[in-house]
């Protein structure tokens, strides 16, 4: 991911890397609703996933967010706050 990568730093990179294990530990654990992050990925990215990094910022932007105002999307809604500031830091785009 690093040769692929190049204009990222590696603490952003890292960053991207934990809160991805942390949303699929969440899912398995019952943190989030059992395969919610899997599964919502999977149904609200295109498929050649060129709104990845855009769904991504989204719900990690999202997850970070203590007061949910009222017009937040409904795929959104499904997640809760996750406190702790794992999702303070803004989303570094990745190229998968």
């Amino acid at each position: 991911m690093l040769k692929d990568n190049e204009r990222i730093s590696r603490h952003g990179l890292n960053l991207f890397l934990i809160r991805l294990l942390f949303c699929l530990f969440a899912e398995d654990t019952g943190v989030f609703e059992k395969d919610i992050f899997t599964n919502t990925i999977k149904s609200m990215t295109k498929e050649d996933g060129s709104d990845l990094n855009c769904r991504i910022q989204e719900l990690f932007e999202f997850l970070d967010t203590k007061i949910r105002p009222e017009d937040t999307p409904a795929w959104l809604r499904k997640f809760p706050y996750v406190n702790g500031q794992l999702f303070t830091e803004q989303h570094t785009n990745v190229v998968f």
